[in-house]
């Protein structure tokens, strides 16, 4: 019996097919997937759910590590892990934030304690336990399509 293995992104990097890197690293944007990116949000739109590659998060954001910056039509990259996260303005509560997969529950800072945020599982959307208009996050994008199929040989 015999089988066919669909290959992947991952797979051909894995390989290190020299044939097919380049191709492979741009397929999963590797430039912002090796990057860390920092983005300071100020005055976005009064929610819980922090969507991360919207217009809106753009359109408020000071945005470092992203070179050139990003084009017109192009927004921030989904969140693949987070280095920081601080709450700065709204109805939750301000200061740091630590996050957790999207099974999680999103809490309040306590004594002592900081806040906790939960990462949908596409690495788009941050949820808070309140509201927020203000934060910083520093984070690492998530590879697009790394474990998408991956065509070895030109048809």
């Amino acid at each position: 019996m015999t089988t066919t293995q669909t290959s992947t992104a991952q797979s051909i990097l894995n390989k290190s097919d020299l044939n097919l890197t380049a191709d492979a690293l741009a397929k999963v944007n590797a430039g912002y997937a090796l990057s860390v990116v920092k983005a300071v949000v100020t005055g976005a739109t009064s929610l819980a759910a922090q969507d991360i590659t919207s217009d809106d998060t753009k359109a408020n954001a000071v945005v470092t590590g992203i070179a050139p910056a990003l084009a017109d039509g192009e927004n921030l990259p989904a969140i693949g892990q987070v280095v920081t996260l601080r709450i700065v303005a709204g109805t939750a509560n301000t200061g740091p934030a630590i996050v957790t997969d999207a099974g999680g529950t999103p809490t309040g800072i306590a004594a002592l304690a900081a806040a906790v945020a939960t990462l949908s599982d596409d690495g788009t959307t941050l949820t808070f336990d309140a509201a927020v208009t203000a934060y910083t996050i520093t984070y690492i994008p998530r590879a697009v399509g790394i474990t998408d199929s991956f065509p070895e040989a030109s048809p």
